[in-house]
């Protein structure tokens, strides 16, 4: 279920999109902060999986609120996960990231695997803490849901 239309009303997405992101996983995070760092118009909104409102979303979309399996995008009336993420954010990003888009010409079932298997390693390989980490100011200014 890469994208799905919203069917909660948990958070308003009509400000900007809102990633929903690990926030132990090191690898996670710092996608998060590139995303940040060159979203030029400063419209997407961040919740880490862990808060409040990140299990909340993925109970409600039927993924397991312990497992973080995928990130979160909710935008423009629909959620997307896994690989459809990326095309997203390329549109969303615009500029070199723009080139994101392309992730959408790979079918769901081919990308979706590539994605787990990143998923399934990015602890082993890019390691994690013990807590989220602790945003900076020009991050923390956009987070939705520090709790």
């Amino acid at each position: 279920m890469p994208v799905i239309p919203r069917t909660e009303t948990l958070v308003d997405d009509t400000a900007g999109p809102i990633m929903v992101f690990d926030g132990v996983c090191v690898f996670c995070s710092s996608g998060a902060r590139l995303v940040r760092r060159h979203d030029r118009r400063g419209v997407v909104r961040f919740a880490h999986a862990q808060s409040g409102l990140g299990g909340r979303l993925y109970r409600h979309y039927g993924w397991d609120p312990d497992r973080f399996e995928t990130n979160l995008l909710l935008w423009d009336g629909r959620v997307h996960s896994k690989w459809a993420t990326l095309a997203a954010m390329g549109r969303i990003m615009g500029g070199p990231w723009g080139l994101l888009r392309c992730c959408a010409l790979v079918p769901d079932i081919i990308g979706d695997r590539v994605y787990d298997f990143i998923a399934r390693n990015r602890y082993r390989v890019f390691g994690r803490t013990a807590n989220c980490a602790i945003p900076d100011a020009a991050m923390k200014s956009r987070m939705i849901d520090m709790g």
